[in-house]
């Protein structure tokens, strides 16, 4: 996608909040936002490496690969993954 490449030139703006700026910002519903968890949902779904994630996200889902990503966060726990750090002995809530 070569509007995040702009995003990128600034200064701690890296793939993950230029595709958040692009999506959320810009309604660009094509941007796929990485983070840990969805890199986690799509290697284990799709057996896909990090360094190809984005385009293969792109190119498996579309025009609408920025949806995908929205179900999939909001579904970690179904996809049997979770960010929930309540059960984690070092967090205190």
């Amino acid at each position: 996608m070569g509007h995040s490449v702009y995003f990128w030139s600034c200064q701690g703006v890296g793939p993950k909040i230029a595709d958040c700026i692009l999506l959320y910002g810009f309604r660009k519903l094509e941007a796929f936002r990485v983070d840990v968890w969805i890199q986690k949902i799509m290697e284990r779904l799709f057996k896909v490496d990090y360094k190809h994630l984005r385009d293969f996200a792109r190119d498996e889902f579309g025009k609408y690969a920025g949806y995908v990503q929205l179900i999939m966060r909001e579904n970690l726990e179904y996809l049997g993954e979770s960010d929930d750090k309540r059960d984690d002995p070092r967090v205190q809530i």
